[in-house]
């Protein structure tokens, strides 16, 4: 609460615990600095992800950067984050999205597998945001905004999947 933090700091109360606080800006009390959330996201083309495009016929296709160019830029970011990425991980994330397209070529709809789906985020943050981070922000920015670009089955079997199979395929030569 902005309030209580001015009372605190008026009074000349400050975190015991600098490692959780904000850094300052300036040194001047009640002004802190925005974290630079631009080296923890994702370098990616506005509107990313939009997995399709559509011909003059109205036939809609996934677009080839989101499997080549657009895939290998995103890998390369992936390894050059912090914490390492190890292929371990990588891998989990993917077969586990992959058991959801399974489940859904035998049968079952988007809405039966979309908490499955989403439950990849809240791993992902789980695993981000803890005290001695296994996987880096760039992979959670990655995860989070595909997670939440799965609408559909066409999103989840044509766009998402093929795209994070590019990814992981980009990114073969991460370390374990």
């Amino acid at each position: 609460m902005p309030d209580m933090k001015s009372a605190f700091e008026a009074k000349g109360i400050r975190s015991s615990s600098p490692a959780n606080s904000p850094p300052r800006s300036g040194g001047q009390p009640g002004q802190w600095q925005r974290q630079n959330t631009e080296q923890q996201t994702l370098r990616v083309p506005e509107g990313y992800p939009k997995y399709f495009k559509t011909d003059t016929n109205g036939c809609s296709y996934l677009d080839p950067a989101y499997v080549s160019d657009l895939a290998e830029n995103i890998a390369g970011q992936l390894k050059q984050a912090q914490p390492k990425l190890t292929r371990h991980q990588l891998r989990a994330f993917y077969d586990h999205a992959k058991r959801q397209v399974a489940r859904v070529q035998d049968g079952c709809n988007i809405d039966q597998v979309q908490s499955e789906v989403q439950k990849m985020q809240a791993i992902g943050a789980s695993r981000a945001t803890k005290s001695g981070a296994s996987i880096s922000p760039q992979f959670l920015d990655f995860i989070t905004r595909n997670v939440k670009a799965v609408k559909t089955s066409e999103d989840l079997l044509r766009g998402f999947i093929k795209h994070f199979e590019a990814v992981v395929a980009f990114c073969a030569d991460a370390k374990d």
